[in-house]
């Protein structure tokens, strides 16, 4: 009996093209224009996002656990 090793045509040696996709390439997208905005420095753009999920925390006392998600807006200066 003959089976193949995966349902992938390639091995995993060899690169796996992907698809567009028009979702994936628009957060690629505002995900790069962020971290321009922090001048490339992904270590401070994550403290920023620590501090606001910490500010937003503090907004909802009945809920400690619950952060709600931040919104593009949230990263204009």
């Amino acid at each position: 009996m003959n089976s193949p090793s995966s349902a992938h045509p390639m091995n995993s040696s060899e690169s796996i093209p992907l698809f567009d996709d028009p979702i994936v390439a628009d957060v690629r997208r505002a995900r790069q224009e962020i971290l321009e905005s922090f001048g490339g420095d992904l270590e401070a753009m994550l403290r920023d996002v620590m501090q606001r999920q910490e500010e937003r925390k503090r907004k909802y006392p009945d809920a400690p656990n619950v952060v709600p998600p931040l919104e593009p807006e949230d990263f204009k200066r």
